[in-house]
């Protein structure tokens, strides 16, 4: 699909973009979620493509991600806690 004017659409619409924001989990959440996975920030940021401090700020203070990030860091995050929430299940099991 293109526009009139024969451009590409953009990759992301403002609708993708707010979706891909909305599912990150809280600030708080995604350090810790880093931390209990055992995963230096500086990896988080050689994965993503990004700089350490760019990493450092969307856990601390910064929710304006690009979408394309929003959209990669949310499944890092998630495939993160969901091997941390695996790892977590045996041993609640067996106490």
């Amino acid at each position: 699909m293109t526009t009139t004017d024969n451009r590409p659409p953009p990759t992301f619409s403002v609708v993708d973009e707010l979706r891909a924001i909305q599912k990150l989990p809280a600030q708080s959440e995604r350090r810790a979620i880093r931390v209990r996975a055992g995963v230096s920030l500086s990896r988080i940021a050689r994965d993503l493509g990004v700089s350490p401090q760019a990493v450092w700020r969307w856990e601390n203070r910064e929710d304006r991600l690009k979408p394309e990030n929003a959209l990669r860091y949310g499944a890092l995050l998630e495939q993160l806690a969901a091997m941390c929430a695996a790892d977590e299940t045996p041993r609640e099991a067996a106490a």
